[in-house]
């Protein structure tokens, strides 16, 4: 049917005015009178067929009007025969019945047109819901694929009651089942029985977390148990609500066993270095006592003091390795013991009662490593040294200060007393003196700088970086 109805109208309109254009022409040509009515009825069926019923009623109604009119023009006298009428009646009749007929076809054409639009639109989403089916299927396929080939072991569990979904072979072959075996089984019935307590614990924090890790101990069929570390990943729909586990289980057996041989292996290597510092003490303690015993072969005053002061710095470097080999800590000497015993050491070499001069610790550092700890304890020994001997030489009361702190990047170590000081004008820095010359250079050793100050007595104070710079520098 014309989306346009009135053009419809109009071909109804042209074909009646051809129709009475060719009845004239037979009129002409023939001599006679045509039969009007029988063109007409194809007029009605072109105007029915284009346009439907009501212009298939407007060219039955417009043909019966000329049929008519050509009726009573023929003879102006005599009026219309009955049968003439019965003939319009017979020509309407059969106008309205092409014109229904007409909008009938008209009607199943559109139904047929609607219903091949929808058949077609429904076959493409067909083709649509097979061709996504068919690649959701391929995909399925391949990830089924790399889940039975995957060298890893995977499982995947209820959310409900932990019962095995689908496991891959690598999963059964890891406990000695087959995959039938493992099907629709609890996860529990794959894990040691002194295991499955614990096993709650961790399916319950499991259900709690997107993803979750836990070690426990499996068991195989014929009974062998193993580590594993069990990988859990909670699969959610589109509502967040869990539908399914995944978990990929890992056997640990081999590094449980290299753990433990890395363990043994350390064990024997701190004893080891134990057994090191033991020895490094108990050689240092004999080269001490050489120089004691030397120094009672000779007469020499100054002699007998150089050997003393050897002594004292063989006693401060044998001090740090006693302290390593008492430590758990086997690199690093712990500050507030080590200067505590290194002045209970000189106080006694010195006969100078801790009564008469007393001394204040004050070190809130950690414990320092070795290539820092052996010229930090020499430099204590010089600088505590020399106030025991020079700094008190002619009081019986005073005390002594050491103090050891951090400063941001630095470490400050500063040795106070209430003595008599250093002589005025004396440069410490180039001093005769072979303690004042040791100073120096192990303050240089720790890359520091050294500061000498007067102030009711002796304040020195010793600045240098701490053991983390010094470790990053070298890096």
């Amino acid at each position: 049917m014309s989306a346009r109805p009135w053009v419809s109208y109009l071909i109804a309109l042209f074909a009646t005015v051809l129709a009475v254009t060719v009845r004239y022409l037979l009129d002409y040509f023939l001599g006679t009178q045509f039969n009007f009515l029988l063109p007409l009825i194809v007029v009605v069926m072109v105007a029915a067929w284009h346009g439907g019923l009501w212009c298939g009623l407007f060219a039955t109604l417009l043909s019966m009007v000329v049929g008519v009119a050509f009726d009573m023009n023929t003879d102006d006298s005599l009026p219309i025969m009955a049968s003439e009428w019965v003939r319009i009646g017979l020509f309407v009749v059969i106008g309205i019945t092409i014109s229904s007929l007409s909008e009938w076809l008209h009607q199943q054409r559109h139904v047929a047109e609607v219903a091949a639009a929808e058949a077609a639109q429904r076959w493409t989403q067909l083709e649509a819901e097979v061709a996504e089916r068919q690649e959701a299927e391929s995909k399925a396929r391949q990830w089924e694929s790399v889940f039975n080939r995957a060298s890893w072991a995977v499982a995947v569990t209820d959310p409900v009651d932990d019962r095995f979904k689908a496991v891959n072979p690598a999963f059964a072959t890891m406990h000695d089942f087959t995959v039938e075996d493992l099907l629709g089984r609890p996860l529990a019935d794959v894990c040691a029985p002194q295991g499955r307590a614990e096993l709650l614990t961790h399916l319950q924090a499991a259900h709690q977390r997107t993803n979750y890790v836990y070690e426990s101990l499996h068991v195989r069929r014929d009974g062998t148990r193993f580590p594993c570390v069990t990988h859990m990943t909670a699969l959610k729909d589109t509502h967040g609500k869990i539908q399914l586990y995944a978990a990929t289980f890992e056997d640990i057996t081999e590094r449980k066993q290299n753990e433990s041989r890395l363990r043994a292996s350390l064990k024997e290597k701190e004893i080891l270095l134990k057994e090191i510092h033991h020895r490094v003490k108990n050689n240092l303690q004999i080269i001490s006592s050489l120089l004691d015993l030397q120094s009672d072969h000779t007469q020499d005053r100054q002699a007998q003091e150089m050997f003393k002061e050897s002594q004292g710095r063989v006693r401060s470097m044998a001090l740090i390795h006693e302290r390593l080999y008492r430590s758990r800590d086997l690199a690093r000497v712990p500050v507030t013991e080590y200067v505590e015993q290194l002045a209970h050491d000189l106080y006694r070499a010195y006969k100078v009662s801790d009564n008469d001069i007393v001394l204040h610790v004050e070190a809130a550092m950690p414990p320092l490593p070795l290539d820092m700890a052996i010229p930090c304890g020499l430099l204590l020994n010089e600088l505590l040294s020399n106030c025991l001997k020079h700094g008190f030489k002619d009081a019986t009361q005073g005390w002594i200060r050491v103090t050891w702190r951090g400063d941001g990047p630095s470490n400050v170590l500063t040795v106070a007393d209430n003595g008599v000081g250093f002589p005025p004008g004396l440069n410490f820095r180039n001093a005769a003196s072979f303690g004042l010359q040791l100073v120096n250079t192990l303050v240089e050793q720790l890359e520091g700088k050294i500061e000498l100050a007067h102030n009711r007595g002796t304040v020195v104070t010793i600045t240098f970086p701490s053991s983390d710079r010094s470790q990053e520098e070298l890096a």
